[in-house]
C-alpha cells in the first residue's frame, strides 16, 4: 500500500486508508505531502493489515525527526502482531535518540 498524505489519509489501494488517532497536521514533504506529528505518543496513524512479510517486501519512508521532538525509544513505524503490539521497524534509540531500524 502507498500513502501520499496529500491532504488525505487515503491509500493506494483504497482498502488500506489510514485512520488518525489523536492529532496531526498536513505539511509539505520531501516529495508531495507529509504529516506533522508532535512527538506525543498518543498521536499516531493506524492502517488495516497490509502485508505478512513471509516473502520479500520493501518498506520505505521519508522521515524528518526534530532533535527535541518525541520520546527516545518511540516507534515511528511499527507493525502489530496478534497481541496488538509489535517490534518497531523504525524507531528512536532510547540512549542516543538516533533514528534506528530493526528488521529480522
Amino acid at each position: 500500500a502507498r500513502w501520499r498524505f496529500d491532504q488525505s489519509l487515503a491509500a493506494e489501494p483504497a482498502s488500506y486508508d489510514a485512520t488518525a488517532v489523536g492529532s496531526f497536521a498536513y505539511a509539505v514533504g520531501e516529495i508531495g505531502g507529509a504529516l506533522l506529528l508532535d512527538g506525543n505518543l498518543a498521536n499516531f496513524l493506524t492502517t488495516p493489515f497490509v502485508h505478512n512479510p513471509v516473502d520479500d517486501f520493501t518498506a520505505a519512508a521519508w522521515v524528518y525527526v526534530n532533535a527535541d521532538a518525541g520520546a527516545a525509544g518511540a516507534s515511528l513505524l511499527q507493525p502489530r502482531d496478534g497481541s496488538g503490539t509489535g517490534r518497531g521497524w523504525l524507531y528512536r534509540h532510547r540512549a542516543t535518540g538516533k533514528l534506528c531500524t530493526f528488521l529480522a
